[in-house]
């Protein structure tokens, strides 16, 4: 299911926290209640749908959500 689709600009030196809140201002005219802490990273592959296990800490910086999502769109 799709709920809406949005486009946001990352840059390199965006941090986890600027990630989230371009995210959030992205989807907030669909979702006028999401959080920045709402969002959960996710890896798409072949129509599966996995969260990624991560330490405590973990940062999902513009690299690691670049890495996440490989060569298509974020």
């Amino acid at each position: 299911m799709v709920m809406c689709y949005a486009e946001v600009d990352f840059l390199t030196t965006d941090d986890e926290q600027l990630v989230r809140d371009k995210i959030v201002d992205a989807l907030k005219t669909q979702l006028p209640d999401i959080a920045p802490d709402d969002l959960e990273f996710v890896k798409v592959h072949s129509k599966r749908v996995t969260t990624p296990v991560v330490a405590d800490g973990y940062n999902w910086d513009f690299k690691h959500v670049k890495n996440l999502c490989g060569p298509g769109a974020v």
